[in-house]
């Protein structure tokens, strides 16, 4: 299920992100990645390949995210469960330090194989997420301290 479970402003609409990872999020949530036209994966040449079972699949996304198989969009799971305040706990941090940036390498990934023709930004793999992930950490501590005064 590709949508959110209550009703309300979806996060990726608002969340800190790139224009090309809010427009790759955007896409798939309204199923516009894949493409929706039946054409061929041109990864694997699997006739009905253009879906988002396939691609599920031929891109290995649960494994790439490390997620249970028995979730049926590894990629709508993420989308629906991004926070929509940042973090308290280091752990949650944590976990979308690791999911975030994979997740946006891979819509990347299926922007590019469902729309070759298409003229794709080139997003070095240390920049994916960064937006967010910037947004996540608390505000470094105020230091309480006085200072000497400079002297001349």
């Amino acid at each position: 299920n590709a949508c959110r479970k209550k009703p309300g402003i979806d996060p990726i609409l608002w969340l800190p992100m790139s224009p090309a990872e809010r427009m790759r999020c955007i896409r798939y949530r309204l199923g516009w990645l894949p493409s929706g036209k039946p054409t061929p994966c041109s990864r694997c040449h699997h006739p009905s390949g253009m879906n988002r079972r396939h691609l599920i699949a031929c891109f290995s996304i649960h494994s790439t995210l490390n997620l249970p198989h028995d979730i049926d969009d590894p990629i709508s799971y993420l989308l629906n469960r991004l926070p929509k305040k940042p973090p308290r706990s280091q752990a949650a941090r944590n976990y979308w330090k690791s999911k975030w940036p994979q997740l946006c390498a891979i819509l990347e990934t299926l922007n590019k194989h469902c729309n070759p023709d298409r003229r794709q930004g080139y997003v070095p793999p240390d920049q994916h997420g960064r937006d967010l992930l910037e947004w996540m950490e608390p505000p470094a501590p105020v230091s309480l301290q006085p200072t000497s005064p400079v002297t001349s």
